[in-house]
């Protein structure tokens, strides 16, 4: 039986490889088989379409809005009891 010949493009070294633009971005997906290969492109896939996580994000938003020193302390107002009503 011949041998299969492999879908993506097999470095010198024996690295399947293939090149893929995802956002504009050239992002490489490397490994020993093209089984691992795609296995590897769909985890990628997955992980753009589930987001960037809470601290990703939150904390360069905490840093712009809580930054120290710039918030004032909270100033309550005295409740005033008005009698004879």
């Amino acid at each position: 039986m011949a041998k299969k010949k492999p879908k993506y493009y097999v470095r010198p070294d024996g690295l399947h490889e293939a090149i893929r633009v995802i956002n504009g971005k050239r992002v490489p997906f490397r490994g020993r088989s093209d089984a691992q290969v795609e296995r590897k492109m769909i985890e990628y896939k997955a992980k753009i379409e589930q987001g960037p996580l809470f601290n990703e994000v939150g904390e360069p938003c905490k840093e712009q809005h809580f930054a120290k020193g710039k918030q004032k302390p909270m100033q309550h107002r005295k409740k005033t009891i008005i009698t004879g009503v």
